[in-house]
């Protein structure tokens, strides 16, 4: 019972370290979708959730459609996401 009582907070993230990576990964999605023409979609991405290139990089138009994005705008989004996943593997 007492090794239950003992949480391991060491384990857990600062609060200040999270609030960073997370500032810094919203800065990268920003980034990524200003290069790509797309900076006026970053509210809809933010809102969503989707606040890493990690996710972005597995995008579908179900997600798209979530996010409310323009179906005009799926082609481009798409194609822009795909580019990013084959540059991470």
């Amino acid at each position: 019972a007492q090794a239950k009582s003992q949480s391991s907070p060491i384990l857990a993230p600062s609060p200040s370290k999270t609030l960073t990576s997370t500032s810094d990964s919203l800065q990268l999605v920003q980034a990524w979708l200003t290069k790509n023409n797309l900076g006026q979609f970053s509210t809809h991405f933010e809102k969503g959730g989707y606040v890493t290139l990690q996710l972005i990089a597995l995008l579908d138009e179900e997600d798209l459609d979530a996010l409310n994005i323009p179906t005009a705008q799926y082609k481009s989004i798409l194609a822009a996401a795909t580019k990013l996943r084959n540059s991470m593997s």
